[in-house]
């Protein structure tokens, strides 16, 4: 692989941007009656924490 990230900071960034993309696709996964009631519940709550809390991965 010649285009893999190299150092320690390029590699988290990189892992944290396939972790974000995941996410994004899990959240449109879950369908927007799962989104809406996860909103309703948690209305400050950002995409993310939405869609981890929805997953039962949510961590206080």
């Amino acid at each position: 692989m010649d285009n893999a990230p190299q150092s320690v900071a390029e590699r988290v960034e990189f892992l944290e941007r396939v972790a974000r993309e995941l996410l994004r696709r899990e959240y449109e996964r879950l369908g927007p009656v799962s989104r809406a009631a996860q909103a309703m519940l948690y209305p400050s709550a950002g995409e993310e924490e939405l869609t981890l809390r929805a997953l039962g991965l949510w961590r206080e």
